[in-house]
């Protein structure tokens, strides 16, 4: 008859196999869903292999599709223009910003210590959450060794406050993952002027975590002739493309 050592380690044996199996059976169900456009890619060799590499260890594929497809747009389109990132933690997005628009300027801009405390807004943003994701352990060093390019800038500071060198620039591609109502709204009113015709704002966090966020999001989407698009993504994340010139 099992002992009771026995039927625990049973147990936690099942509940390994368990997790194991789920984590796994996630990676092989994503396959299934690559876009057309990223397995044409493929086929035709046209992806780095630091790409490649990106886009196996990623958990959440469908941000990371939807990161690839506007740049790929951009590309495809040739539209002109830098490349800005608010909000860079330990640089995912930055890599694949890097790896896909390898050409292109890439100014990105964080404190590299967490959300600033006179940036946390005391009705929008939630400091329960904040206080459980303050993303406090990241290093701007670390970061500056993985994406060591002659054409890649570190902005270390509060935003806006250290986009000076950038003002009046053209930008094709601007990525907000601000987390906070200030931080946000401050890069929609920068970046939006400085965005060309048919580029690109991806807006991270568009969810109920971060009301601030959403916050940000819906109040400046009244001040100007596009929409954002939300996408479907776990996180939540807006998209908005800049009307063309007519």
């Amino acid at each position: 008859m099992m002992s009771t050592f026995q039927f625990l380690n049973f147990l936690f044996l099942n509940a390994i196999a368990w997790v194991l199996l789920s984590y796994y059976w996630s990676f092989w169900t994503y396959k299934l869903f690559k876009p057309f456009r990223w397995l044409d890619f493929v086929k035709e060799k046209l992806l780095s292999p630091g790409l490649l590499r990106l886009e196996r260890r990623e958990r959440e594929k469908v941000w990371f599709y939807l990161l690839w497809l506007q740049l790929e747009r951009i590309n495809k389109h040739q539209i002109s223009g830098a490349l800005a990132e608010v909000g860079v933690y330990k640089g995912a997005s930055a890599l694949i910003m890097r790896q896909t628009l390898p050409d292109r300027e890439l100014h990105l801009f964080d404190t590299f210590s967490g959300h600033p405390a006179e940036m946390i807004h005391e009705h929008f943003d939630s400091r329960e959450r904040i206080g459980r994701a303050n993303y406090a352990n990241c290093s701007v060093d670390e970061v500056r060794a993985m994406l060591n390019e002659p054409h890649t800038f570190l902005h270390k500071g509060v935003f806006p406050h250290t986009a000076n060198a950038v003002q009046g620039q053209a930008f094709a591609f601007v990525h907000l993952d601000a987390d906070l109502y200030q931080s946000t709204i401050d890069g929609l009113r920068f970046f939006y002027p400085l965005l060309v015709p048919g580029g690109t704002m991806v807006v991270e966090n568009y969810n109920h975590n971060w009301p601030g966020v959403t916050v940000a999001v819906d109040e400046f989407a009244r001040e100007i002739p596009e929409v954002f698009v939300e996408m479907p993504n776990q996180y939540g994340a807006v998209v908005l493309i800049k009307n063309q010139e007519k």
